[in-house]
This record gives structure tokens, sequence and C-alpha cells, in this order.
């Protein structure tokens, strides 16, 4: 039995990887993020593992994971800060860029006998100008919780909310702050003497 958001896989369903991860990304499946890790290579440890090595080959020092679905538990945290530079490198990924700006898709196992019709909880995604994604979460102790994209005009914006009642307000609110008030600026190359 999963907690929170589940795709509703069967029991010896076979699956692939890419419908898993549109499961993940798309439906913010629990269940899909479990199988995901029970299936790496060394199974859920060794994925949690990763996890953590990604975090640190970023730089990050703010990040411990526990768990692959990002359930509440004892040593399992991030920060905004962090949040925002694992959405960013996230993002240059083409594949998982395209998953997470996914409005609604339907997969199916591999023998095309069980579908499952997934729909984005990004209720921004499609009604923003400009937001491609990121990801939404919640758990009674994190509260709401939004990491968002958006590029307008060539120039990009990262926010995170955390802890809210209100994430996709509150998320347009600094989307439409940052893009009001913020001059990005181009860097001027040094001229050689």
């Amino acid at each position: 039995h999963q907690t929170g958001q589940v795709m509703d896989l069967k029991p010896g369903e076979r699956i692939t990887v890419e419908n898993l991860l549109y499961g993940l990304l798309v439906e913010s499946a629990n269940d899909a993020a479990t199988v995901l890790a029970q299936k790496f290579p060394g199974g859920e440890d060794a994925f949690i593992d990763a996890m953590n090595q990604k975090v640190k080959d970023l730089g990050l020092s703010n990040t411990n994971f526990t768990n692959a679905s990002g359930l509440d538990a004892y040593g399992h945290y991030t920060t905004a800060h962090d949040l925002a530079l694992i959405a960013a490198a996230a993002m240059d990924n083409p594949v998982f860029k395209k998953m997470v700006g996914t409005l609604g898709i339907t997969v199916a196992d591999v023998d095309n006998t069980i579908s499952h019709d997934l729909e984005t909880i990004n209720e921004l995604l499609g009604e923003t100008p400009g937001l491609a994604g990121v990801k939404t979460g919640w758990t009674e102790l994190a509260g709401e919780c939004f990491v968002s994209f958006v590029s307008r005009d060539g120039r990009d914006l990262i926010t995170v909310v955390l802890g809210s009642g209100d994430r996709f307000g509150e998320t347009t609110g600094l989307i439409n702050w940052a893009y009001s008030n913020h001059r990005w600026q181009v860097p001027v190359p040094a001229t050689v003497q």
C-alpha cells in the first residue's frame, strides 16, 4: 500500500521506466517512485545512495534523502536553495523537461492491457505564460510545496515555495514580482588592453 498520490500500478504489472517516470513526474505517483527505486541496480537503498551522491555532486550540503518518494521521515530534508539548484540541473535534461511539462498522458504496461490516465498536479502548467514545470509536493509536515521553472523572453526563473497553504497563488505572486521588479543584465565581456 502506498501513501499519497499513486498511478495505481497493479501487482505483477510490467511497465517501462519511461512510463514510470511519467507517473512520477506528471501524477506525482509514489508507487512509481518506489518501483523505480526497487528496480534500480542494488535496490532501494542503492537508489537512495545515488540520490544523495547526486546532490553531493551538485555541491549541495543541506539535502539528505532517506526514501525515494519524498515522504516525511527522520533525516529526510532539503532547503529551498537546494531544491532550486536541483531543479535547474534537472531542467537541463530534455527528457525530464518534456515530462514535467506534460499536462496529461495515458500510459500502458508493456502488453498494452493496463492503462493509466495521468494528469498533472501542477495547476499553473498551461495557465501561466512560460511555465514549463517543475514539481509539486505535499506531506503533512512539509505542507504544500512547489518548484516552478518559467522562461520569458529568454529569461529563466526558478521559484520554490515550501510549507504553503496556497502554493500556486504564492508561486504566481513570486513569478509576477520577479518579472516586474528584476532586471536581467548580460555580462559585458572583459576587454584585453
